[in-house]
């Protein structure tokens, strides 16, 4: 994986207590996704074929040096004043899945280099599904059980959200990370 590792346990917590927080509203709709894309750009000071390294300016004056590995394709076209933009962004879907759909991929990666241009996108995605076990209107609470059998507890925020959802339904949840780098000539 591209980003590091990121534990079952870790991204089920942080992904079901994002998505149970608005799950039900999904109930026979379509997937609620929820992502916050960031952009940095950094101009390219000097590059180091040899090395295979950029010196990169940041808005702020900061410097950086990185080094590009044999995958990174258009190496040689890179100049010195080319601004390479990066957006990462984090999100997370659910959906409630219905009986007797088949279940997403747990895992998928994959990376699309840009057309004619120094650049490429990447993208992780790991999906989990849990299934509600008690649901508690009054306080708003959930009680669901994670795809290792561990049982999870959260309250809601708001008790609208749990309104249509039922003990049983099982609820997938994807949480995506993608990186999208590329460099484009210094404006004249």
């Amino acid at each position: 994986m591209f980003f590091g590792t990121t534990t079952r346990r870790a991204a089920l917590g942080v992904a079901a207590a994002v998505a149970l927080a608005v799950t039900a509203s999904a109930q026979g709709a379509k997937p609620i996704t929820k992502s916050e894309p960031v952009t940095v750009k950094a101009t390219i000071e000097a590059i180091d074929q040899k090395e295979r390294t950029l010196t990169l300016k940041g808005p702020e004056g900061y410097y950086a040096i990185v080094q590009a590995g044999p995958e990174v394709k258009r190496f040689n076209q890179l100049k010195v004043g080319d601004v390479i933009s990066a957006t990462y962004t984090e999100s997370v879907a659910f959906s409630i899945r219905q009986p007797g759909a088949p279940a997403p991929p747990k895992e998928m990666t994959g990376i699309n280099m840009r057309e004619g241009k120094p650049g490429a996108s990447a993208t992780s995605q790991r999906t989990m599904s849990v299934t509600i076990e008690s649901i508690d209107p009054a306080v708003p609470y959930v009680r669901v059980k994670g795809p290792e059998g561990r049982v999870y507890h959260y309250r809601v925020r708001d008790p609208k959200n749990i309104q249509g959802l039922k003990v049983g339904d099982t609820v997938d949840i994807t949480y995506t990370r993608s990186l999208l780098i590329k460099a484009d000539p210094a404006s004249k």
